[in-house]
């Protein structure tokens, strides 16, 4: 009785280094893969560019120089924009002239007001008014024609002549108020309009009225 090779090696003490190979097909796909996972480096070592690549990398994390990068253009319009008003506010604060509107509008705005031309001529005082025309000697008084200062204020709630445009009156610590009132709302804005276009048409009206003061000025 012959024996097999196999079995002679068992018998002489050593193990039989024969792989076994796997029966099904895909079985034998899967265990080629594991073996060439296995055996595949993480990264290639000895390769010149690589390593360069990777010294570089790493230099690049600690003494990097850091990008410049250009603006946006929305940006640079907005931080002009902001420089442009906060010196036009401190010129606004600090002025000597438009101090009559800066009671009414303290904080400067590039939004539009819709003010009328009317309304602006009441809000400076720059307008068919004794008070303004005698600066430049197109009145000869400052006075009305029922002997009191001709101002915006005077017209639009004392003067007889002008009593169909009549606003109420506030005390005097809600003079503010009133102009700021008075500017923001329609109705209002409207009876100025007809207030200041009345003033313009009858001009040579209010000069015949009687011009001598009613009071004498302190």
């Amino acid at each position: 009785m012959t024996s097999s090779p196999h079995a002679e090696q068992c018998l002489d003490g050593t193990v039989p280094s024969v792989h076994p190979k796997p029966a099904h097909k895909f079985s034998r796909k899967k265990s080629s893969a594991l073996v060439f996972k296995s055996t595949a480096p993480v990264r290639a070592i000895g390769i010149k560019g690589n390593e360069i690549a990777d010294t570089l990398a790493k230099e690049a994390t600690t003494d990097g120089i850091p990008a410049s990068l250009p603006f946006p253009k929305s940006f640079l319009t907005k931080q002009l924009l902001q420089l442009s008003l906060s010196r036009w506010q401190a010129e606004w604060d600090n002025g000597e002239t438009g101090r009559s509107v800066y009671s009414i509008i303290l904080k400067i705005s590039n939004k539009q007001l819709h003010w009328s031309r009317e309304c602006i001529q009441f809000a400076t005082g720059h307008g068919p008014f004794p008070s303004y025309l005698k600066r430049f000697v197109l009145h000869s008084t400052d006075y009305c024609g029922r002997g009191e200062i001709g101002n915006p204020l005077h017209y639009a709630m004392r003067c007889p002549l002008t009593s169909s445009y009549h606003h109420k009156e506030p005390s005097p610590q809600f003079i503010v108020h009133w102009w700021k009132s008075a500017l923001s709302r329609k109705l209002s804005r409207r009876n100025i309009d007809n207030l200041i276009t009345f003033l313009a048409t009858n001009e040579d009206l209010l000069k015949r009225q009687n011009t001598t003061p009613s009071h004498t000025p302190a």
